[in-house]
């Protein structure tokens, strides 16, 4: 049974820090992605790319010859090199070729958890990595993930790299108040 389902839709909210405000739709139909704002959103007056994506009502069709038709201002939410590597093993793991993974698919796994104020339902994050982190056994399975020996450590550092971008192995971390844990960022 795979980890990974496919999306044919996915809620796009934007989340300040208090509640998600609902920003849209993104849909794919036959490798296009179309994208519609939600009213309310409209008469927010927000813009959350205003020369690409212009408040306005009705759906927006975009091109998949750029970022595999996901229009910037949600492609900015995908991970790049590392990140991607990581997905890409997984899906792997799952009986998936990651040519057949779509950029939706892809925000569904974001979820709640990216980089930014951008927010993705459905939520497909599998958020279970520990709360207390050990750097030296992160490293250990960062190389191991390099060396090809990473199937079972891929869920915990997919959950540790949010959509974080680049090629090199890294991990959204914080400490706590004290400064004596270092733990998983939520």
């Amino acid at each position: 049974m795979s980890n990974i389902t496919p999306v044919k839709k996915v809620q796009v909210g934007i989340n300040f820090g208090s509640d998600v405000m609902p920003v849209g739709r993104l849909a794919m139909r036959e490798r296009t992605i179309y994208f519609e704002y939600d009213r309310a959103f409209i008469e927010r007056g927000l813009e959350i790319s205003p020369f690409r994506l212009p408040l306005k009502s009705g759906v927006s069709r975009f091109d998949y010859d750029t970022f595999e038709g996901l229009l910037g201002v949600f492609n900015d939410s995908l991970p790049d090199g590392w990140g991607r590597l990581l997905f890409d093993r997984f899906a792997r793991t799952q009986g998936i070729v990651p040519s057949k993974v779509t950029p939706l698919d892809r925000l569904a796994h974001i979820g709640m958890h990216g980089m930014g104020a951008l927010v993705f339902e459905p939520d497909y994050n599998a958020n279970d990595a520990h709360d207390t982190i050990n750097l030296d056994n992160l490293a250990k399975q960062a190389q191991d993930v390099l060396e090809g020996d990473s199937d079972e450590v891929l869920q915990e550092l997919l959950s540790l790299n949010g959509s974080s971008a680049g090629a090199r192995p890294k991990a959204l971390i914080g400490v706590n108040q004290a400064r004596t844990h270092i733990a998983w960022c939520q």
